[in-house]
């Protein structure tokens, strides 16, 4: 017993060979230090890096009728492991987006996350899986929601992480050309973000922690994990979505948008209450000096 949980230690026969959890941890490691690795390159700017990410959190957490995730192997109740997550919008939400960005200096976009924010709360791995990390209502009327588990399988499984399909995910175009929003910053509208690819390594940020935590103790070296990732900015001023600037967010078909008030977007109806609307703030009033 370790921490009140059990671990396996004893021979784990899969295919007629028997492996100890001893081995199990062993692999753990490894691919925690993969994630970090491409962590550290997908946060200084190779945002290429995301697919590999996925791989890595694929084989920790993905389970199929044929296959076992690595975590699954560790400890038979991995989906009650804590990990951080952002508390799920409720009511119909019209444009959720849980992933933390950076905006500027200039007409600049990138990936940023804080662990400590106060948008995060402690959830179990099986929730944190399943959830909706972006929903949005399309221009036709529906709705699409993507939960970490989508986009991390797209991007492993079809987008070049450990496979290429011969055909486009429909999901992963609507993502790329369907969301009601743009970014402006500078006067100028910023390019739409790969919103899977800035998800996905924030996922893996988060899982990272978690795994840090659970399994850390076990490695042979230490491992930390940080609760910051971020590029580093270039001389002048930006801001981070948890903060008011020189920024905007516009939605298409009337929808009112408050400036970013944290990392997770959460855009209402007209009609909404007047709590909702008191967070909209005043509509037709251009920010305040304090808050561009």
């Amino acid at each position: 017993m370790q921490g009140g949980e059990a671990y396996l230690s004893g021979p784990c026969y899969a295919s007629g060979v028997g492996r100890t959890g001893r081995y199990y941890i062993a692999r753990l490691e490894e691919q925690a230090r993969f994630l970090k690795w491409s962590l550290g390159a997908f946060y200084a700017g190779e945002l290429e890096e995301a697919v590999r990410v996925a791989t890595v959190i694929r084989t920790l957490v993905h389970n199929t009728a044929k296959s076992r995730s690595l975590l699954r192997h560790l400890r038979e109740g991995y989906r009650e492991l804590e990990i951080l997550d952002m508390e799920h919008p409720k009511g119909e939400v019209i444009l959720h987006i849980a992933v933390g960005m950076r905006i500027g200096p200039g007409a600049a976009l990138a990936p940023s996350v804080d662990l400590g924010a106060m948008s995060y709360r402690t959830g179990t791995l099986g929730d944190w899986w399943k959830a909706p990390v972006i929903e949005f209502a399309t221009r036709l009327g529906g709705r699409r929601k993507y939960s970490r588990e989508m986009l991390t399988l797209i991007l492993a499984n079809k987008e070049g992480g450990a496979h290429v399909d011969a055909n486009e995910d429909p999901g992963y175009v609507a993502l790329q050309e369907g969301v009601p929003l743009r970014f402006i910053s500078a006067g100028s509208t910023l390019p739409m973000p790969d919103l899977a690819r800035y998800s996905t390594a924030q996922s893996g940020v988060e899982l990272l922690k978690c795994i840090c935590d659970a399994f850390g103790h076990r490695f042979r070296k230490p491992m930390e994990a940080p609760l910051k990732w971020e590029a580093p900015a270039p001389p002048g001023a930006s801001v981070t979505l948890t903060h008011a600037d020189a920024v905007t967010l516009e939605a298409y078909r009337g929808f009112v948008v408050p400036p970013f008030p944290a990392t997770e977007v959460k855009v209402r109806r007209r009609e909404d209450p007047p709590a909702a609307k008191e967070a909209a703030g005043d509509e037709g009033a251009d920010p305040s000096p304090a808050e561009r």
